[in-house]
């Protein structure tokens, strides 16, 4: 009766590989008891594993299969610590530990980051939702076919039971470093954490070589935290400039720009569930992807949506020390819904003008070198323009000022020269002007802009004046993001990413 319950079960909760996998292992083993057949877990579980992987063999890249599996392992593997265990909270708390230490394998590799409250958190967690919310929810559903009327009695009190489990774990959360951020492993990162890991279990119960055994493991977390290489990169927004800027053995990183996406009023039925934002979708994975664990200072150059849009979702999922914003753009609408946001979680404004500095490590300033008191018909000329040396080259950040910013620009610093150079306003023709150029003589030129875009840009005069001035150039349309890494041991490099429709076509 109980197999027939089984793929029943399986199907109403969705068949995900978690489900799948407790599903097929009960099944196997009520097979077993009721033939006799005394088979080993381990073999259970290996006969699951091999079925599931020939039925779906891409499942071994889902992280929910990879979670499943890996974490049974582990427990099935650990039965001799919990043989001798008579406490129920001990062995809580056994089973806790090895979950936790089992996800290890996982997540960062997935998501970059991992929960130092998760352990503590599944310790509360579990028997309540063991003891308490799921035999209610059980009661519930039959009371929904038998009594409907005490149904919605019961249902107010589960509701209770889930707010608060919903409080305790949004307090938890909020709590400072309650999550670390350890960046993207490559292979050889990941293959030594999972060797350390595997070791942990393997002398758990030997203190001296434990004790060893932790330290190394933390020791190779503080590199990722505190990182040898730095990073200045142009990420591919589209039609839109975002800007990272992380210094060696830095906690956080300066954010120039979001990037964002005109958004239009549409009917209520129209909306989608999650709108599609730069912030969310490309700047908060890749700050997690290098281990930033804050943003030290957001600067926004102006207030066009294409350059801070995508600043209203990300304030919302990491720490934000201090936004900069130049006066000129403090009345714009769009920017005046960030600083209510930004206000509201406590983030300060600074407002910046010519000649203030921005620090960007102990080792790294930046000088606003615009806006001054001088105003001008666009906005675009209101944009912040920052000066600073980085890894060794001089770097000029033009946001999307004009050709009449640009003539200002060299009044006030005659001498203004640069290694690289962010092309203004996405290579549009109203700026990089033969002049300017020749005055700040870039090697490097970056161009921010949208494949295919509406505009044109880059237009095509900007592209032949940097091509006659003998600038090499890197482009988002066409080379997706553009990273300069560097260290204090070698000369910096520059790499690019391409695009996803580039890397399915070449």
């Amino acid at each position: 009766m109980f197999d027939f319950f089984y793929p029943l079960y399986i199907y109403i909760t969705g068949a995900n590989p978690p489900v799948i996998r407790a599903g097929l292992m009960g099944m196997i083993l009520i097979i077993c008891i009721l033939s006799r057949l005394k088979l080993p877990s381990l073999y259970v579980f290996s006969i699951v594993f091999i079925t599931y992987l020939i039925y779906s063999p891409h499942s071994l890249l889902h992280v929910g299969f990879q979670l499943s599996f890996i974490i049974t392992a582990a427990l099935l593997l650990s039965l001799s610590l919990m043989k001798g265990v008579s406490s129920i909270w001990a062995l809580n708390i056994i089973v806790t530990t090895i979950s936790s230490l089992a996800s290890l394998f996982v997540l960062p590799l997935h998501f970059y980051t991992f929960s130092t409250i998760g352990w503590m958190a599944n310790l509360l967690f579990v028997p309540y939702f063991t003891l308490i919310l799921l035999p209610l929810s059980f009661v519930l559903f039959i009371l929904l076919f038998v009594q409907p009327t005490w149904f919605f009695y019961l249902d107010s009190i589960t509701s209770f039971f889930l707010t608060v489990c919903e409080n305790i774990l949004g307090h938890l959360s909020s709590l400072p470093y309650s999550f670390l951020h350890i960046g993207k492993f490559n292979f050889m990162h990941w293959l030594l954490f999972s060797i350390l890991t595997l070791l942990l279990f393997y002398f758990w119960q030997n203190k001296k070589k434990i004790t060893f055994l932790f330290i190394c493991w933390l020791v190779f977390l503080t590199f990722n935290f505190y990182p040898l290489n730095g990073y200045v990169t142009m990420l591919d927004v589209g039609q839109g400039d975002a800007f990272v800027i992380r210094e060696p053995f830095s906690l956080g990183a300066t954010v120039i720009d979001t990037g964002g996406v005109l958004m239009f009023n549409e009917e209520e039925w129209k909306k989608k569930d999650s709108e599609y934002s730069t912030g969310y979708d490309i700047l908060l994975p890749y700050l997690r992807g290098i281990g930033a664990q804050h943003i030290d200072q957001l600067v926004l150059t102006h207030s066009d949506a294409d350059h801070m849009q995508g600043a209203l979702k990300l304030i919302q999922f990491i720490k934000v020390k201090k936004i900069v914003i130049a006066y000129p753009s403090l009345e714009d609408e769009l920017m005046q819904e960030l600083l209510a946001e930004a206000n509201l979680r406590g983030i300060p404004i600074h407002t910046v003008k010519q000649g203030d500095e921005l620090l960007v490590s102990k080792r790294t300033k930046l000088k606003v070198l615009h806006p001054s008191d001088v105003m001008y018909q666009s906005s675009n000329n209101g944009s912040i323009v920052l000066y600073g040396k980085i890894g060794g080259l001089r770097w000029l950040f033009t946001g999307d000022i004009e050709e009449a910013a640009e003539k200002d620009l060299l009044v006030n610093y005659p001498y203004l020269e640069t290694d690289v150079l962010k092309v203004s306003h996405h290579g549009s023709n109203t700026s990089t002007k033969t002049t300017f150029l020749k005055q700040v003589s870039p090697k490097v030129a970056v161009i921010s802009a949208g494949r295919n875009n509406r505009y044109g840009h880059p237009h095509k005069e900007v592209l032949h004046a940097l091509a006659s001035s003998r600038v090499r150039i890197y482009r988002t349309d066409l080379h997706g993001a553009v990273t300069y890494r560097y260290n204090f041991l070698e000369p910096g490099t520059f790499w690019t990413f391409y695009p996803y429709h580039e890397t399915i076509t070449e």
